[in-house]
Parts: C-alpha cells; structure tokens; sequence
C-alpha cells in the first residue's frame, strides 16, 4: 500500500478524538500490584511501574501523551495513569489505527522539551494530516455534519488499519511461558542496600560535547553509541565516529543522566555527554543490569531538574533486593552488607531470564 500524503487532509486533534485528563494516582498512595502505571515517561510505552490501585484504572483502547514525555503512546489495556497523562480517543480507533496515528502524533513531539510540554490545550489545537474516505467514484466523502473538519471530511480509519497491517515484521517470540514464572518475587523477604556498597565504582563520566563530533549512521563502521541524558533510545542520542578517545567507557555498566535521572544498562562501549554518572561493579551483566535499572527507575519520581539524582545522592540511595544467607558470616557476605546476607544475583539472573522474552535478551 502506497501513502499518498497529497491527498491527505488536516483535522484538528479535538475534532477527531475525544480528548481528557486523567485522575493521577499520588505515588504514596500506591500499592503492589500487575497494572500498567502510565507516566509521562517517553520510554516503554509510557508504563513506569506496575501497581494495584484498581480505584485508579482508566479504560484501555485510547492513546496517551504524558505533558513532559511529549510522546503518544497506544494503551491497549486498562492503566493506572500518574501525573499530566491525557488520553485521546474514538469508538472507530483500534490498535492498528492508534499506532498510525502515534506515528504521526510523535513526529510533532520535537516541537515541545521541557520547557515547554505538551499540554492538553496546545495538542487539541495542534492540526495532524490524514488520509480521507472517498465514494465509489472516486470523490471525497462529506459529512454534512461537519463532524471532524470545517469541510466535512472524514478520516478512513480502515485505511489506518490496513496500512499498518500490510507493513513486514516478524513477530516476536519466546519460549518463556507467561503468568508461569518460577521465581516469584517475595519482596516482603528483601532487604536493603546502599548503591555505595553494591558497586564498586560511581564517578562522573568524561563529557563529550555533539559538536566536537562527528555523527554517524548507526550502522556505519567504526561508530560508537554517544550516550546522554535524553529519555529515548537507551540513553543514546546517535552515534559517532570512533576515533580513538582515550576514556571511551568500557561496556558492562549502568548509566545515570543526572539532571534528568535517566537510567540505563550499556552493554557496549559507549561516550558520554554532559552530567552522565556511570556505575560498575563485578556482579553486574545484563540481567543483574536490567533487574537494577527497573529498581532506580522507580526513584525518577522523586527528582526533577530542581533537585537532580547527583553522585552524592546516588551513592547514598538504598534498594531492595532478594537475598540470600549465610550459615557463618563470611567475606562474601560482608561484600555488600554487615548483615549475615549477600544479593542474591543468581535468582535475579534467573528471573529475568524466564520472564516472557527473557530469553530474547
């Protein structure tokens, strides 16, 4: 199928979708649970955590844009939204149709930072261009009505739908059976950690300024992953050409933007910008990484660029993690923790591994 974008029309955003603010869910009121907890993060889909407010749930099938994270997201099923999450939606929209038009939502998104966020006002006036039903003879269908435009087109939501179907992709898939995960958490049983004391090192990465770089196609050789503190793409803004920098920072490390508190497991080597602190200890690989990223992303709400997760504070945050005991005290146990328990890296190993798509890693 062919996008004629010439003979699309625009219709303004409150014309086509029925457009609210949620009722947020105050964090301290949260409780344990399996509920998709929207943010107005830009990253996985919006979901920041997952609780059991069930007082909170907004019905699924609409589109979310979170007013700081500025991007528009498709929740299929019902949520618990968090602060400034606005929904969007129409009785003809589904899932294919959504994603067509979050393509297009999210290609307005470098119009707004957080200097300016996109609040419901100004996204209801914004105008989004789409393709257009027309009659058996070819001319465009009117509503008298006028319902979504001035002019009375009407948007071809089977067109959306289409389209996105007849895009190539392989589906994704795991042997990892859901909802049959053998290490369950029992997070009543975990006990708490200094970062300090987990990792071996926390320092301020060396700054690289994008202008004093040369950018380059992901996929071009001798690239290497410049890494900041945007929300998107794991931390990393684009790639640059390699070229031989003295305190290229090895792989294996979790990153932290701290003006931003951005979190992300580095698998490969990468550079840093400005305001980067960067993480290691013997312990970490990617799914020890993963399990301790999912942890600190759980801190982001309590900062903002008035009060920054900085070395100082990070060194000094405290996590919950399963452990493991020690018959008699030994180094291993004091590794971490003067208690007579240590981490207990191989079951969160293991269970990041079984999780559905764990075994995709």
């Amino acid at each position: 199928m062919n996008l004629n974008i010439s003979e699309w029309k625009e219709f303004k955003i409150d014309a086509v979708f029925d457009c609210k603010t949620t009722s947020a869910l105050k964090i301290d009121e949260a409780i344990n649970g399996n509920i998709p907890y929207v943010t107005r993060s830009a990253v996985n889909n919006g979901v920041d955590a997952y609780y059991g407010n069930v007082d909170k749930i907004v019905k699924g099938n609409c589109i979310t844009i979170g007013a700081e994270g500025v991007y528009a997201f498709y929740q299929e099923k019902d949520f618990i939204p968090g602060v400034k999450v606005y929904t969007f939606r129409n009785e003809k929209m589904n899932m294919k149709s959504a994603m067509f038009i979050c393509t297009l939502l999210n290609l307005k998104a470098e119009l707004y930072s957080y200097g300016r966020a996109r609040i419901l006002d100004k996204v209801k006036d914004e105008l989004i261009k789409l393709p257009i039903q027309y009659d058996e003879d070819g001319s465009p269908l009117i509503d008298k009505d006028k319902k979504y435009s001035k002019k009375g087109y009407i948007p071809d939501w089977q067109f959306m739908e289409d389209y996105t179907e007849s895009l190539h992709y392989k589906s994704l898939t795991t042997k990892n059976k859901q909802n049959q995960n053998p290490y369950l958490l029992d997070i009543d049983k975990w006990k708490r950690f200094k970062l300090s004391d987990l990792f071996n090192n926390i320092y301020k990465a060396v700054p690289h300024h994008e202008t004093n770089l040369i950018v380059c196609d992901k996929d071009d050789n001798g690239t290497i992953p410049y890494i900041t503190r945007t929300e998107e793409n794991n931390g990393c803004k684009c790639h640059v050409l390699n070229e031989n920098f003295d305190d290229i920072e090895i792989g294996n490390a979790i990153t932290i933007g701290d003006t931003t508190s951005t979190v992300f497991y580095q698998k490969d080597s990468f550079l840093t910008g400005d305001h980067m602190v960067v993480l290691r200890a013997d312990w970490l690989n990617l799914y020890t990484g993963l399990f301790i990223v999912t942890l600190l992303q759980r801190e982001r709400f309590k900062y903002s660029y008035g009060r920054a997760f900085k070395k100082d504070i990070i060194l000094e945050t405290e996590i919950l993690l399963p452990v493991k005991y020690k018959e008699n005290i030994n180094n291993e146990a004091h590794q971490h923790s003067s208690k007579d328990y240590t981490p207990d890296w191989k079951f969160i190993e293991n269970y990041i591994k079984s999780l559905p798509y764990g075994d995709k890693l």
